[in-house]
């Protein structure tokens, strides 16, 4: 039984005549070429997807492979704290309010618990440092001490606390 309905419609001779072309002279041609020729060089006039259809069904072209992917899914982070995704989205989010505010989250990859999530007047650096801070002095033995204590990442530790201390000041609260 063939695939593709059109071909039960075309006479038997066509389809014997294309098939046969392409065992005989055009094998090993891709789709698009043995078409081209087949209108060229026979006067065979059928539709593209007509003849790929009908080569696709004897046997003689594979379909055509997908193209790439454009975005693959990662593995989440297998620790909770190792990775605290920012985002900021400007919306209407209190309606009557006179201008859109920015949502500002801070989420955890590994457990997608959202650490911090507040309304700023504009995305930035400011804002995102706020949210960070809070997040640092709010669970002091939280996500990033957490990471350090668990995989013993010492560097880790060392490049966070000039950050820590311009976040947070350089005493602890």
């Amino acid at each position: 039984m063939t695939r593709c309905t059109s071909l039960r419609r075309m006479p038997m001779e066509t389809v014997e005549k294309v098939l046969g072309l392409d065992r005989e002279r055009y094998e090993g041609w891709n789709g698009r070429h043995f078409h081209e020729k087949l209108r060229e060089e026979h006067g065979i006039e059928l539709s593209y997807s007509w003849v790929s259809c009908a080569l696709q069904t004897a046997g003689l072209l594979g379909k055509r492979k997908r193209g790439r992917v454009h975005r693959r899914e990662r593995e989440r982070r297998p620790m909770r704290g190792m990775l605290l995704p920012v985002d900021g989205s400007p919306r209407d989010w209190i309606p009557g309010l006179g201008w859109q505010p920015d949502l500002i989250a801070l989420q955890d990859d590994a457990a997608n618990e959202v650490y911090e999530a507040f309304l700023c007047e504009e995305e930035g650096t400011k804002a995102i440092l706020s949210g960070l801070r809070s997040v640092i002095v709010e669970s002091r033995s939280g996500a990033v001490r957490r990471r350090r204590a668990i995989a013993g990442a010492a560097p880790f530790g060392m490049t966070l606390e000039p950050i820590r201390k311009f976040v947070c000041g350089s005493q602890p609260k």
